[in-house]
């Protein structure tokens, strides 16, 4: 079997696609399926620091004032180049994107749809009209026309559902590149304790609401690391509201980090805390409870598994139940955090390895495949 997977963005600030496509072309690969990988947008470094050199990757560029007829021409050279069985398409909304669906419906070559989020509630509820403008005159027959989806988790299938689509679902989670070994543990490095937030700089992280619980909590000997890419300069209002509340002693920005750094910051942290009004999977979840940490996720992401194997805090959107949440990370001891830290990384190496992942996306593509030849 061949396969393409196509991505708009591998720039390590786009958040957690540009990791977790990467790895499951390189889990494909394994699996026996021949994958090539393609971005639709040049960046500096569009390929991470870290995909396998033996994926095929390929960045389209196209130029001058007839770009989108550029681009479709540059498409359709790549697919008669690669003759792919399937086409695998991350994320939607995008322009580009669509013509990678059309140019796959005029070669009648079959296309799996994964919309990484972009259809929870609260992503359809921004730039609202821009989307239903795109949905009537694009997105919905892309939709149509794709082979099936794939959903990392099961609230993101029932948002397909919803909106009545009918073809096969692919679930599956994303992964975690397990390393051969971690960082050393390097907990309490400047004598206090570590709360990390490692995800884009972006409003819908719910930024605000963590800086405005951690300003209601004791923090004598505990420091907040917020880590991340700032794409689009929402740190300023971030930064702007942690002045407001005089707490720039006990806050420190790191900023975009590259994968060796940021297993450090995993390695020197006690807790995640993630807040997010809208999240797809929240891969930064899987690699926090692989790196030994326990972690706070609002239940925007599909981890309510955290409870049940008490590794951590399922809690809802907002100021007071993050703020009660910290509070109980805050009380327990090193012992009791990091026996959570254990129980977590057991759960993600059952749940998120990469190679079951590779083969049960394999399987989906077959039977996809068998069902658009019947």
């Amino acid at each position: 079997m061949r396969a393409l997977e196509v991505v708009y963005n591998l720039s390590l600030t786009s958040g957690g696609p540009s990791r977790s496509v990467q790895g499951l072309t390189a889990a494909l690969d394994r699996a026996g399926v021949k994958t090539w990988l393609m971005t639709t947008i040049p960046s500096a470094d569009p390929w991470g620091e870290n995909i396998p050199r033996y994926v095929n990757g390929k960045v389209l560029s196209p130029h001058g004032v007839w770009w989108a007829y550029d681009f479709r021409r540059l498409f359709a050279v790549e697919i008669r180049r690669i003759k792919p069985d399937i086409v695998h398409i991350h994320g939607m909304w995008n322009w580009r994107i669509h013509v990678v669906a059309s140019v796959c419906r005029s070669m009648s070559i079959p296309y799996v749809f994964s919309p990484r989020g972009a259809l929870s509630a609260w992503a359809l509820s921004q730039s609202r009209m821009k989307k239903r403008l795109a949905w009537t005159l694009f997105q919905r027959r892309d939709f149509y026309g794709a082979a099936g989806f794939h959903a990392t988790a099961e609230h993101e299938e029932a948002d397909i559902r919803k909106l009545g689509f009918q073809q096969p679902i692919i679930l599956s989670p994303n992964g975690v590149n397990f390393l051969p070994s971690l960082p050393e543990w390097n907990r309490k490095v400047d004598g206090r304790h570590r709360l990390l937030f490692l995800s884009r700089i972006h409003k819908v992280k719910g930024l605000i609401d963590l800086v405005q619980a951690w300003a209601k909590i004791d923090r004598a000997d505990w420091v907040l690391e917020i880590v991340g890419g700032d794409g689009e300069g929402y740190w300023q209002t971030v930064e702007e509201e942690i002045t407001r509340l005089r707490l720039s002693g006990s806050v420190i920005y790191s900023g975009l980090l590259n994968d060796e750094r940021k297993w450090e910051a995993y390695r020197r942290s006690d807790c995640l805390v993630l807040p997010s009004y809208s999240e797809n999977f929240g891969l930064v979840v899987a690699e926090a409870l692989y790196a030994g940490i326990p972690a706070i996720v609002a239940k925007s992401a599909p981890w309510g598994d955290l409870v049940a194997a008490k590794a951590g805090w399922w809690v809802d959107n907002g100021v007071e139940p993050i703020a009660k949440a910290i509070r109980e990370v805050i009380s327990l001891s090193d012992e009791e955090r990091s026996a959570m830290g254990a129980r977590g990384r057991a759960l993600i190496e059952k749940r998120c390895s990469w190679d079951a992942i590779g083969s049960c996306m394999k399987s989906g593509y077959e039977l996809l495949l068998k069902k658009v030849a019947e």
